[in-house]
């Protein structure tokens, strides 16, 4: 298992992900909720964060990195909320 640790920033909020019909067109909802459950699974060492658009985004790219490696020790959504 690799000691590299991954945290997929998503720029926007976790309801437009999987509710909105508008900006995702051709993934439902119920397609991405699969997806980043089988990448989760496959790779245990990422988790998805889906955070306020682009400038939320880079303060929360600054902040992870300053956590290092601890990161890892978090639920990043909950962390996040």
């Amino acid at each position: 298992m690799s000691s590299s640790y991954i945290v997929v920033l998503v720029e926007t909020d976790i309801n437009s992900a999987i509710y909105a019909k508008t900006k995702f067109e051709k993934a439902s909802g119920d397609f991405i909720s699969h997806k980043m459950r089988e990448i989760c699974r496959e790779f245990q060492n990422c988790q998805f964060l889906f955070c306020d658009g682009r400038k939320e985004a880079a303060r929360l790219v600054k902040k992870i990195l300053s956590i290092g490696e601890c990161i890892k020790n978090y639920d990043c959504q909950f962390w996040y909320e």
